[in-house]
């Protein structure tokens, strides 16, 4: 997922952990998945749901963000929650910001990974 799409692929994986080995999270808005959402029921609960969604680790979890990109304090912010969890993550951190020309990179990384 892109932008919000990155933060909607970070609920919905951990939703159905059973049907996603592969979670791409490109820029991901993330300001409020550590917290309790005041918007709806489905955007609660992410800590219980990651700890089922890890307990078989997917087999890639991954998050790129452009260092220029306005979600970058907000991404440092979710990895450490990721850290201090220890699940097991992919970072790329690239130049740029919160544009095209990084998810195109992210993505056609992402598939190489995917596809192996």
């Amino acid at each position: 997922g892109m932008s919000v799409g990155g933060f909607q692929a970070i609920f919905i994986s951990a939703h159905n952990p059973d049907a996603f080995d592969y979670v791409g999270l490109f820029s991901p808005f993330c300001r409020g998945p550590v917290r309790h959402s005041r918007y709806s029921s489905y955007f609660k609960n992410l800590e219980k749901l990651q700890e089922g969604q890890f307990s078989r680790s997917p087999e890639l979890y991954m998050i790129g963000i452009g260092f220029y990109d306005f979600f970058l304090f907000h991404n440092d912010l979710y990895r450490l929650y990721l850290n201090g969890r220890k699940y097991p993550y992919l970072y790329l951190e690239t130049p740029g910001g919160h544009d095209w020309p990084n998810w195109k990179e992210y993505m056609a990384d992402f598939a190489t990974r995917c596809f192996k």
